[in-house]
């Protein structure tokens, strides 16, 4: 958010350890530039037992955001 901020503002921030992310182009009335987005799913080979494992997960331009990962229920006993 700091460095949408920043950018809206017109303020040239070096990036710091602190400071991490990207200008979020798509929230700007007048965006930038268009930013492609993109919702996946990984889902883990079944161990022996059966169980996998699914990673929810988004790509908003270059940049991967996880979302959440686990087992699907039903499948726990």
């Amino acid at each position: 958010m700091a460095i949408t901020l920043a950018k809206i503002l017109n303020l040239n921030i070096p990036h710091q350890e602190e400071l991490i992310g990207r200008v979020l182009h798509e929230s700007l009335v007048k965006g930038v530039k268009k930013v492609t987005f993109k919702a996946n799913t990984l889902t883990s080979q079944p161990s022996t037992n059966g169980l996998k494992t699914i990673l929810k997960y988004q790509t908003v331009g270059s940049t991967r955001y996880f979302d959440v990962g686990g087992f699907p229920l039903g499948r726990l006993v």
